[in-house]
């Protein structure tokens, strides 16, 4: 419950399984034998459900409700709703002097040549002799908790250190206690380099950690060591399922008539551990390849504590 609001916990795929089954199946039915931690109790829930009785007790009162009384309990339920919200919104409020604005808004932070980067609430856009060559919300993270992911995206942005050399970036994370850090640097006219960061305010435990760039679908070309290969035509998130390759270096490379877009080398080789390429085609509502360095966790999780400060990334981009 600390990693996900209840609302994301009740509609998740687990628990609409659970209810389902409670409702419509037989509780002889060997699905209900894995509840609570006795392997020979036929129905888990009977045995070491703490809440039995009392979930029994109030589904008793809320049936004995009379119909004004369950309107009166729907109303009082909808102020609570609508309190909660005002508190969020007035905090909104007094921070909002400190975030991005908006994502109409952009904040050129970095310029090499051709290249600028440009920050904005959603993210970090790259651009290339004033043509951008992201998509969407452009550079991006992304953590997989509990089979749920989680984005950057939905976060509150600020620039807290910029000039002519580098930047620095933090994001804290709306639905769950991350924050991160973004050191962007040009290491030359063509590359540039992604650090990130994070600390948590409490413990994470993460399956899947994606650090990604969301691009123009003019990129239709790709290449990680001997494998090359076309993006799809259609957009419907797709994966573009890849041969078992060592390589840590994207290659991608557009075809269009009206721009010139530069070739770009997604590099996260110094990234340590389980770390694969990823490619991908998003929605049609997005139209936008995505490239990642996927970072999956050993013994299926990665467990982050609070008061500890967590390299989590470095890579660079070469675009020329």
């Amino acid at each position: 419950i600390y990693a996900h609001n209840f609302s994301d916990i009740w509609n998740s795929k687990k628990q609409k399984e659970f209810r389902h089954r409670a409702l419509c199946s037989s509780k002889e039915d060997v699905f209900f034998s894995f509840m609570g931690n006795d392997q020979d109790a036929k129905v888990g829930c009977y045995k070491s459900c703490d809440d039995l009785a009392r979930n029994i007790n109030m589904h008793k009162k809320i049936q004995s409700l009379t119909f004004i009384e369950l309107k009166l309990l729907k109303l009082i339920l909808f102020w609570k709703k609508f309190q909660r919200y005002s508190k969020q919104k007035k905090i909104s409020t007094m921070i909002k002097k400190y975030v991005l604005p908006s994502s109409k808004h952009f904040h050129n932070i970095l310029q090499s040549g051709r290249l600028q980067v440009t920050a904005h609430n959603q993210g970090v856009k790259l651009y290339y002799a004033q043509k951008e060559l992201t998509q969407n919300v452009g550079l991006n993270t992304s953590v997989c908790i509990f089979g749920l992911w989680y984005d950057s995206s939905k976060a509150d942005w600020k620039i807290t250190f910029s000039n002519h050399k580098k930047s620095v970036l933090e994001n804290i994370w709306r639905k769950i206690p991350i924050s991160q850090q973004w050191y962007l640097k040009f290491i030359n006219e063509y590359t540039l380099e992604w650090n990130v960061k994070m600390t948590v305010d409490a413990k994470i435990e993460a399956q899947e950690l994606k650090f990604s760039l969301t691009l123009d679908p003019v990129y239709k070309k790709w290449a990680i060591d001997l494998l090359k290969g076309s993006f799809p035509t259609s957009f419907n998130w797709q994966e573009i399922k890849l041969k078992q390759t060592k390589s840590k270096i994207i290659n991608i490379s557009a075809i269009s008539k009206k721009h010139f877009f530069p070739r770009i080398s997604f590099d996260f080789s110094s990234q340590q551990g389980n770390t694969q390429p990823q490619l991908q085609n998003l929605d049609k509502a997005i139209n936008a390849r995505i490239i990642s360095a996927r970072c999956i966790a050993d013994n299926q999780k990665k467990i982050f504590l609070p008061g500890e400060e967590y390299d989590l990334f470095s890579g660079k981009f070469l675009i020329q």
